[in-house]
C-alpha cells in the first residue's frame, strides 16, 4: 500500500503543474470542475480537458494498474 502511494506521487509530480493543480483540487480536495475552474480562473471545459489528459498521462506513467487509479 505505501509503495503505491509512493508511485502514484511520483507519477504526480511528473504532470504539468495545471494538470497536477486540477487532479488535486478535483480528487483531493473534493471541489466540482466548477468550483476548480473559478479557483484556478479556466473554465469547466478546461478544467475536463486538464483531468481527461491528466488521467491518461497517469496512467501510461503507473503501466496502467487500473488499482492504482
Amino acid at each position: 500500500r505505501e509503495e503505491r502511494k509512493i508511485a502514484v506521487s511520483a507519477a504526480l509530480d511528473r504532470l504539468t503543474p495545471p494538470m497536477r493543480e486540477a487532479v488535486h483540487l478535483v480528487y483531493f480536495e473534493q471541489l466540482s470542475y466548477e468550483e476548480a475552474a473559478r479557483v484556478m480562473k479556466k473554465d469547466k471545459k478546461q478544467i475536463d480537458n486538464l483531468l481527461y489528459r491528466a488521467k491518461g498521462q497517469l496512467r501510461e506513467i503507473l503501466g496502467k494498474e487500473p488499482e492504482l487509479l
